[in-house]
């Protein structure tokens, strides 16, 4: 497989409260390809893992060793040094947010309303104008590339109703659809497959996993409920790892996603936090035989390629986009 290396993903982590930073960082190269250190080995990728977490002797007395020692087996990912560093304007709650647009384009608003847009390939920074009326406390974003791929509705969904929000842009008019989504989170279209990808329904004590499924005007425009394609699990986290909250898709393209998920290690009393992980894992969606394509009953199964890791040390992954 060929990856190309010009094609950049972004990583907006926090150093403090009110504080995001923004990276850019190639996850097809280390996650699909072979990504040698500067010595040319994957073993001394490795040892430098093993370095950056916690000694056995500077864990708290009541440690957790499985949960710890399972993070050395895993290589480290590589992430470099920031291209942007933002703060919140001084007041109580601090706290700012960062929502990606096209062409490494992301918009960076913080509690008080304040906006900018910053390119990340040509490091450019502006003030975005009106302000935001109120201070926003958990947004979201969507960003719609093209109408002509995917069509011109955007659906949401949540989890305390069976109904459907669906805005349709071309109109500028919402309807409400009985058919509920099958997929939690962002979903990501492939063309490819004709496919949605996201994952499944948070459950009690159960890993959400990638999931693929129709949502074409056709499936959700039916009296009966979409249904999944298919679903894989891609990792299976360590005796002892918790998790802080719900997985991300990145697409890459062509079928290829990065899944980042994200997870503690406390003490065994349960009292105290030793280490938060993000686990980054490269995967492909490929279909099976040549029986058609999703209309028609396609069949698929999930390639798993690396899985990487990401200590926190001073700063905390928030989003990758």
């Amino acid at each position: 497989m060929v990856v190309s290396r010009r094609f950049q993903n972004l990583i907006a982590d926090s150093p403090y409260s009110g504080g995001k930073w923004l990276r850019r960082v190639n996850l097809a190269d280390q996650l699909f390809g072979n990504t040698p250190t500067e010595d040319g080995s994957e073993s001394a990728l490795a040892q430098d893992s093993a370095s950056q977490i916690m000694t056995p002797s500077c864990y708290p007395k009541n440690w957790n060793r499985r949960a710890a020692i399972a993070a050395l087996k895993m290589e480290r990912i590589r992430i470099p040094s920031p291209i942007f560093r933002f703060q919140a304007a001084k007041a109580p709650n601090l706290s700012m947010h960062c929502f990606p647009l096209v062409d490494h384009k992301v918009v960076m608003a913080d509690h008080t309303g304040r906006m900018f847009q910053c390119d990340a390939s040509t490091r450019e920074v502006v003030t975005m104008a009106p302000n935001l009326q109120k201070a926003k406390s958990w947004p979201i974003s969507m960003f719609i590339p093209s109408a002509d791929v995917i069509g011109s509705d955007i659906c949401i969904s949540t989890n305390s109703c069976n109904n459907t929000y669906r805005l349709d842009t071309a109109r500028n008019s919402w309807q409400v659809s009985n058919v509920k989504l099958p997929l939690y989170g962002k979903v990501e279209y492939v063309p490819e497959l004709k496919l949605w990808f996201g994952f499944t329904k948070q459950q009690p004590k159960c890993l959400q996993v990638l999931a693929a499924a129709d949502l074409s005007s056709s499936a959700m425009d039916s009296q009966s409920q979409p249904q999944l394609i298919g679903d894989w699990k891609e990792f299976e986290p360590p005796e002892g790892w918790m998790l802080t909250r719900g997985p991300q898709l990145v697409n890459l393209g062509s079928g290829r996603f990065c899944i980042a998920r994200f997870f503690k290690t406390m003490t065994m009393d349960l009292d105290e936090v030793i280490d938060r992980f993000v686990v980054l894992t490269g995967v492909e969606v490929i279909p099976v035989g040549q029986d058609g394509d999703a209309s028609t009953g396609i069949k698929l199964r999930m390639i798993k390629h690396k899985s990487r890791f990401h200590v926190s040390n001073a700063t905390i992954i928030r989003a990758i986009f």
